[in-house]
């Protein structure tokens, strides 16, 4: 009886400081994500230390090589490849007159494997497909200067406003020069304007 009413003590205080009576072991189902943005003014050096703390952290091998820049130092061409522990190995490679887009090297952690390792440009597989017209208008609106005369639908915007619309919602871009231009738009339209058309009336 006394033994009993020792154990009841000990139980009734393992229950009092919130400790667990079985230990469980939840590691089989235990899981990480990370990721890695490298972008037109990555350095080199900045590169480096990313591959070195892949490495170091995750035990994945990743290499930058045939990285141009452009007069501003910012990255138009990069090859991009890893290989990790468990087999998983992949490239990219990026060839642009034009800054590169944001590029995410991503991957998921669990006990048995990597799952969804990748390397990711606005969420979507690099080596899918796209849509060639909607790569072109994407491409000139990167190209468009900080200054341009933007007008999307008859009203006035600026790239930074305009880089913020979903492409898939521009049906076309023009750029217009020339005296018929400066004309309508007056002094601002001296260095061209860009026209926008969107299909946002036909969704309405």
């Amino acid at each position: 009886m006394k033994n009993l009413k020792l154990l009841i003590l000990f139980i009734s205080l393992l229950f009092l400081n919130g400790l667990p009576l079985f230990a469980q072991d939840d590691s089989a189902t235990k899981q990480e994500s990370f990721g890695y943005v490298f972008d037109k003014i990555s350095s080199d050096e900045e590169l480096k230390k990313d591959a070195e703390k892949i490495k170091l952290n995750h035990n994945i091998d990743i290499l930058f090589s045939k990285i141009k820049r452009n007069k501003k130092g910012e990255i138009i061409a990069i090859k991009i490849s890893y290989t990790d522990d468990k087999g998983n190995s992949d490239q990219i490679e990026v060839k642009r007159k034009i800054p590169i887009r944001p590029i995410f090297f991503k991957a998921t952690e669990s006990i048995n494997k990597n799952s969804g390792i990748g390397f990711y440009d606005n969420s979507s597989m690099i080596k899918k497909t796209k849509d060639p017209k909607l790569e072109k208008i994407i491409s000139t609106i990167e190209s468009l200067k900080d200054d341009a005369i933007i007008y999307v639908d008859g009203e006035e915007y600026n790239k930074e406003n305009l880089e913020l619309l979903d492409p898939a919602s521009l049906v076309s871009i023009e750029i217009l020069k020339g005296k018929n231009v400066i004309e309508k738009y007056g002094k601002k339209g001296k260095k061209g304007v860009v026209i926008v058309s969107t299909n946002w009336k036909q969704r309405t």
